[in-house]
């Protein structure tokens, strides 16, 4: 089931990258918008297959080799083992295409105007994480043993991105300490009231703000200063050298 969680949104998603990761700019954000909101329609409209907006309750928990894995000790860890995995998959792919999404992330038209494939690299970004958001989803649903929509609503998925922005996006360890700074505050704000939403969005500003790089990113980057390794980065020299490797190794 593991294996499958991840097969079949990255199978569904490499249709989709190839059609909108083309796109740019406002064009880009109206084809998501508009994917996501014919999504929703689709699970409203088919309670049959989806629950409708009930969701799928009582679903059954995840059996291995004929054991039900029910009891919250095999939930724990085989939210762990998906975990894991998820985190192998993702050190192999940044691994394998370090240099390319490093030079498309410092100067996309450069990494193109110098024969690096961009939409294609976007592609197997996007197919990955397609099937790593689908092996979350299948975590998610083994622990509450239901699938409703509301737990990957738009919303939902702004939080996502905020985790990422707040922790960092240069490693994994920025979204794990970006969703734990934000949960935590999240549940002590919600004591306020009326102001939790307008203090959890403050402490957002304040972190993009004071924290360019996520909190991670300015910490590893501090620490660089410190030890004399810090080496300014954004040149065009290394960005060509970096995109006429990979263009050269990728044929």
């Amino acid at each position: 089931m593991t294996a499958l969680s991840f097969i079949a949104p990255a199978l569904v998603a490499l249709p989709l990258g190839i059609l909108i990761l083309r796109l740019r700019g406002i064009y880009f954000v109206l084809v998501t918008f508009l994917l996501t909101q014919i999504l929703q329609l689709l699970i409203f409209e088919t309670p049959d297959l989806t629950g409708g907006t009930n969701g799928l309750v009582g679903m059954p928990a995840t059996t291995l080799f004929g054991i039900e894995l029910a009891d919250n000790r095999a939930v724990l860890l085989l939210a762990i083992g998906v975990a894991f995995a998820a985190a192998v998959i993702t050190a192999l792919v940044s691994v394998w295409l370090r240099r390319e999404f490093a030079a498309i992330e410092e100067n996309e038209v450069l990494a193109q105007s110098l024969g690096l494939v961009v939409w294609r690299y976007k592609v197997i970004g996007f197919v990955a994480a397609a099937g790593l958001a689908g092996m979350a989803g299948f975590s998610l649903v083994n622990m509450l043993l239901t699938a409703h929509p509301t737990s990957f609503s738009p919303q939902s998925s702004v939080n996502y991105i905020a985790y990422t922005i707040i922790g960092g996006r240069g490693s994994m360890l920025g979204p794990l300490v970006g969703a734990t700074l934000l949960v935590w505050m999240s549940s002590i704000f919600s004591t306020h009231g009326e102001f939790s939403e307008g203090l959890y969005g403050l402490l957002i500003v304040v972190v993009v703000l004071a924290a360019r790089g996520g909190i991670v990113g300015t910490l590893a980057a501090g620490y660089r200063r410190l030890s004399g390794q810090w080496r300014a980065g954004g040149s065009a020299a290394p960005i060509v050298g970096t995109v006429k490797e990979a263009a050269h190794e990728r044929g």
